[in-house]
């Protein structure tokens, strides 16, 4: 399908919807270039689970028994000794 036809300019509407898309996720792209973020990416990768399994624990009661309690809590102090190391690597 020719772009223009005659006077009339012709626009595919798969490109009128993705390109405003497009653009902030190649503006942003471009200045991580220059401007790097000032938190490693994997910090924020860690929140979202740590928040799920609190939220499994304490809301839907997911876990039952003293060894398990147990395990949750080394698994937690695993992630924040992780978090920890992250951030000062940084």
């Amino acid at each position: 399908m020719p772009l223009l036809r005659r006077d009339t300019p012709f626009i595919s509407s798969t490109l009128a919807v993705h390109c405003p898309k497009s653009l902030p996720f190649s503006a942003l792209a471009f200045l991580h270039t220059f401007f790097p973020p000032p938190l490693p990416p994997q910090l924020f990768r860690i929140g979202p689970g740590l928040v799920a399994s609190l939220w499994g624990v304490f809301v839907f009661g997911e876990i039952k028994g003293q060894k398990n309690y147990v395990l949750l809590t080394v698994a937690f102090a695993l992630i924040a000794t992780a978090a920890i190391l992250i951030a000062l690597s940084a």
